[in-house]
């Protein structure tokens, strides 16, 4: 099987990407390299899953986007659709010109293209937090300074293998 990934090996390069999900009403990072300011939260979050119910109670910034849940144990990092949409300008999704999903930004437009498993993600580069902490001029926000290296970054993710498996473990 040379060449092929493995389950552990799917779910560890999905932490270093941020994931679209249509079908979530919040945002849930987990890795800790792509938030600031974690912390306690004043309420708590019970997020029904296929394998259960989870209480959360830690949020934590994603710097130029806003707040989000973080949980340390969770599989991926998730941008709620709604959520986005709610600090975008519009979000298109046009399968005759590109599969993906454009999130139209005031100063740039930002591309979550399919994944070898069948998901929209991207993945930010290493200074993701760095260059998004950074005082922005007047207009300039969310991860456009990240949109380039991310973009170069997608390439990368077109040999991953293993979507069944994929599939198993969430499903």
């Amino acid at each position: 099987m040379t060449g092929e990934r493995n389950s552990k090996e799917i779910l560890e390069d999905m932490k270093d990407h941020i994931l679209l999900d249509n079908g979530s009403t919040l945002s849930l990072f987990t890795n800790p390299e792509l938030v600031v300011n974690i912390r306690k939260a004043d309420d708590v979050l019970q997020l029904a899953t296929n394998t259960g119910v989870k209480f959360n109670n830690e949020k934590a910034e994603v710097p130029n986007f806003g707040e989000v849940w973080y949980d340390k144990d969770a599989i991926a990092n998730i941008i709620g659709f709604a959520d986005l949409l709610s600090k975008s300008n519009r979000i298109t999704y046009d399968s005759a010109k590109e599969d993906a999903f454009i999130v139209h930004l005031p100063d740039g437009k930002l591309k979550l293209k399919r994944t070898a498993e069948g998901l929209y993600a991207f993945k930010p580069h290493k200074g993701f937090i760095e260059d998004n902490l950074q005082q922005k001029p007047a207009g300039e926000q969310y991860w456009i300074d990240s949109i380039n290296a991310a973009n170069d970054e997608e390439d990368k993710m077109k040999d991953a293998k293993g979507c069944k498996c994929l599939y198993d473990i969430l499903c």
